[in-house]
């Protein structure tokens, strides 16, 4: 826990559905960008899409067919796996479902977001033929494979292709708070009253706490969402991205 010292605030906001909209960006996916356009919770919205539900449906709280989860509770446990590289017998097990039903679901989800698809499909393979994979910022990783004719071949290919696709998502993300914190800091310095007065408390991967003067609030948590927006939009330029909400409190804990 980050306690406020006394006179002051702790200003913490992180950004919002950060990876699904670096994905969105980087696949191209029109279905999933004209979500974040509206600005629809992309859990809810692929929920309906995925199970055909009209707007009367209660997706945060009716069960989806032979789940237990409720319909948003099996969208988002897809949306967020593809990042980390899901699988059907994965997905099985979160959701408590047999793994053929998991694969129906998740070839469902493939059927809606082509263009996630696609992306994907290019990115393992990338990650085989040129060992590597690239964020938004250039940065790469390195892959090595073992001899084709190797018994640890396809373990280790399906290894790669996992990280291929999950480090430019995930690499990306590290890449624009990075640069969120190097603005941060910039535009801390450069202001006379901040300096010194204003500094970073805590980064836990993209949530950002910052402590600050009661006085300087409402000057500093404005300037600290336009700075985190300003980030992202320096890499992505397909994906909406709206300013942050910035929580001003005496006290943070990672939940």
């Amino acid at each position: 826990m980050v306690i406020a010292a006394p006179g002051c605030k702790l200003l913490t906001a992180d950004f919002s559905n950060i990876e699904l909209r670096i994905l969105a960006d980087l696949s191209g996916d029109r279905g999933m960008l004209d979500a974040f356009e509206r600005g629809l919770d992309l859990h809810s919205y692929t929920a309906r899409m995925m199970f055909g539900l009209s707007e009367s449906v209660d997706v945060k709280h009716e069960k989806a067919p032979g789940t237990p989860a409720t319909y948003r509770q099996v969208a988002k446990a897809i949306n967020f796996g593809l990042v980390y590289g899901m699988s059907p017998y994965t997905l099985g097990q979160m959701l408590r479902i047999p793994k053929e039903k998991a694969s129906e679901l998740m070839n469902t989800y493939f059927r809606m977001y082509p263009g996630v698809t696609s992306w994907l499909r290019k990115a393992r393979q990338q990650g085989v033929n040129s060992r590597y994979s690239v964020t938004v910022a250039g940065r790469k990783r390195y892959y090595s494979l073992p001899a084709v004719d190797s018994p640890d071949y396809r373990r280790v290919r399906s290894t790669v292709e996992r990280k291929a696709a999950n480090s430019p998502i995930q690499g990306s993300s590290a890449d624009i708070t990075k640069l969120a914190l190097a603005l941060l800091w910039e535009e801390f310095s450069h202001e006379e009253d901040w300096f010194g007065q204003v500094r970073l408390v805590a980064v836990v991967h993209d949530e950002i706490v910052i402590e600050c003067p009661d006085i300087l609030v409402h000057d500093v948590a404005p300037a600290m969402a336009r700075i985190m927006r300003d980030a992202c939009v320096r890499y992505l330029k397909k994906v909406k991205v709206p300013e942050p909400d910035v929580v001003i409190s005496d006290c943070w804990e990672k939940e």
